[in-house]
């Protein structure tokens, strides 16, 4: 996921305008130590590598179909 380069880090409403997940949701992924953040003053801040890092480390998605038709090949 590419995200405006211009910016070192996103407040969780910016990450949740530029990727369409709540800002309760990172709150969580935060919270359960999946999403590295900062705090800054009042506000909760995520290095733009640091959200890169995390959307990286995620799982491709693939159709179910995919997944079931290739464990039956293997």
């Amino acid at each position: 996921m590419e995200f405006r380069q211009n910016k070192i880090s996103l407040s969780l409403e910016e990450l949740s305008g530029e990727t369409s997940l709540s800002v309760p949701f990172w709150r969580k992924e935060i919270a359960g130590g999946r999403l590295r953040a900062k705090k800054v003053g009042r506000r909760v801040c995520v290095l733009m590598r640091d959200a890169e890092i995390y959307f990286e480390s995620q799982p491709d998605w693939t159709p179910s179909g995919e997944r079931v038709n290739a464990a039956l090949a293997a």
